[in-house]
């Protein structure tokens, strides 16, 4: 009897490390791609990260495994493991729709700062059958290189015209409807102070 109990706790020590593992991975995909989203400092470094649906999709399939060799009731293991796999079947799948669905963006044009610190690139896409315009800024080199989103504008709500920079630290977006924005930018990283999201 004991040679029997002493082998069962034997075979649920690797069991219960495993279930661990399995959740702690899960956990961290998710921190990794919630830093991939929001790329905090504008950090190009961080976009490899930015894979939601993917990291999404195997932490929810680690989850299935974790609570498949945690929980020992065979009902609820059975039921919580096969949510979680659906779970992350639709997950997958929302992922291939939105990539069917990503704006192809193709660059336009590319502007210096006065001080050659930045460059503006604009890009052209399309929302439906609406034209779109992208604006991105870039700065810096390997991992201290920086892209922020300065906003995009949909034909449908205005058209724009053209682009300038007013210095080193601020820029002038030319609307047809809309007149002049001007976006002022943080000196030392160069983040915008407003995003345009005009029919975006």
């Amino acid at each position: 009897m004991n040679e029997t109990t002493s082998e069962s706790t034997a075979a649920a020590k690797p069991r219960n490390r495993w279930w661990i593992a399995a959740a702690v991975t899960a956990g961290l995909l998710i921190v990794a791609a919630g830093f991939g989203v929001a790329q905090p400092g504008g950090l190009v470094v961080l976009g490899w990260l930015d894979r939601p649906f993917l990291f999404g999709a195997v932490a929810l399939g680690l989850l299935a495994v974790a609570s498949w060799l945690a929980i020992r009731h065979r009902v609820w293991r059975a039921v919580l493991a096969s949510v979680l796999v659906l779970f992350a079947l639709g997950w997958a799948m929302l992922g291939v729709l939105a990539m069917g669905l990503q704006n192809d963006l193709r660059e336009l044009s590319r502007h210096r700062s006065p001080d050659d610190n930045r460059e503006l690139v604009l890009y052209r896409g399309s929302l439906v059958i609406d034209p779109t315009w992208e604006l991105r800024l870039r700065s810096g080199t390997g991992l201290t290189a920086r892209e922020w989103d300065l906003g995009c504008v949909n034909a449908d709500a205005d058209t724009l015209t053209s682009v300038e920079w007013t210095g080193s630290n601020g820029l002038r977006v030319h609307l047809s409807r809309n007149g002049p924005v001007d976006i002022a930018l943080d000196a030392s990283t160069g983040r915008p102070n407003t995003q345009l999201s005009l029919g975006c």
